[in-house]
């Protein structure tokens, strides 16, 4: 059994005005395996760690609830991000965790379960700071992790359900997904996995 997250990234400067959600994009697919004792804990819910109870309840409803679907959250720290010379107003943004609402798409598959993140959905300040910082991106070494959002007691602490590192990061260095019928629907392809994910 997996958790895949995939992040749909536009590679278009965004419109101000009716910005489409949907577009040329690069997708970057991470994908996280189920480690040991979780699946240990899976046999018997009345005894299993908050974090696997919490996972549990969100693939049951996420899917039809939509409000319970943006309890997903995502976190990205940029390393050492105040020695690369950007200013206050974009580093204060570094390593803030950030709730996944109406950009966010759950699906339940037969082995896996999917989490589909579209940028092109986001506001416009968002998107137009994520496309200033492209040609930035090759220098930053970024650590991205999710969690399910614990908002009662019984649901703390939150616990990390996979996370991942991205190097170097160079969207004019990604590969073309073959297969398209259109050449300008071609998307791009990067692949982040890990073999121990969430505990």
């Amino acid at each position: 059994p997996m958790l895949v997250v995939t992040v749909n990234i536009p590679t278009e400067e965004p419109a101000m005005f009716g910005g489409e959600a949907d577009g040329p994009s690069c997708i970057i697919i991470m994908y996280f395996t189920i480690a040991k004792h979780t699946l240990e804990e899976l046999k018997n819910l009345d005894t299993a760690s908050t974090g696997t109870k919490l996972f549990v309840e969100y693939c049951r409803k996420a899917g039809s609830d939509e409000k319970f679907r943006g309890r997903f959250k995502a976190l990205a720290v940029v390393e050492e991000m105040e020695s690369l010379g950007f200013p206050s107003f974009i580093t204060s943004y570094n390593g803030k965790p950030a709730l996944v609402t109406k950009s966010g798409k759950f699906t339940r598959h037969e082995n896996y379960a999917e989490m589909t993140v579209n940028v092109h959905m986001w506001a416009y300040l968002a998107k137009k700071g994520l496309y200033m910082l492209r040609d930035e991106f090759p220098r930053f070494n970024v650590n991205i992790g999710f969690t399910i959002e614990g908002r009662k007691d019984e649901e703390l602490p939150e616990v990390l359900l996979g996370g991942c590192r991205v190097m170097e990061f160079d969207l004019n260095k990604v590969v073309s997904a073959p297969g398209s019928e259109k050449e300008e629907a071609l998307e791009n392809v990067l692949v982040a996995r890990s073999t121990d994910s969430w505990s």
